[in-house]
């Protein structure tokens, strides 16, 4: 099993991340969100396991992605649901949020607030 601390380690790293702070009550104690995180844009859940579901194939794709100097993007889709999954390096997904100027305009609205 995991140490409480350091799953609520990385709970604060990435709401950092993402220019807010760890939700100290998040789930059913909260009484305004249920989110990691304090944000009021982003919904954040972070989980932290020994072997989460879909990371080896992430790795692997990751892999071969390298090897044709690509993106790796895995899309996970459900049968009879419409709806689209996307799992993409972490990095990249702050990088492209920076670069598109996105992160810094919802950090400017969550600090006016």
């Amino acid at each position: 099993m995991t140490d409480k601390s350091t799953w609520k380690k990385r709970e604060t790293t990435i709401a950092r991340d993402f220019g807010t702070r760890r939700n100290p009550l998040s789930g059913s104690m909260s009484g305004h969100s249920s989110s990691d995180s304090l944000s009021d844009t982003f919904y954040l859940e972070s989980k932290l396991r020994a072997n989460p579901p879909g990371w080896n194939l992430f790795l692997d794709t990751r892999d071969k992605a390298k090897k044709e100097k690509k993106i790796p993007i895995v899309v996970l889709s459900k049968k009879y649901h419409k709806d689209k999954i996307a799992m993409i390096d972490y990095d990249f997904l702050l990088e492209l949020l920076k670069k598109s100027g996105y992160l810094d305009e919802i950090l400017e609205v969550e600090n006016e607030l």
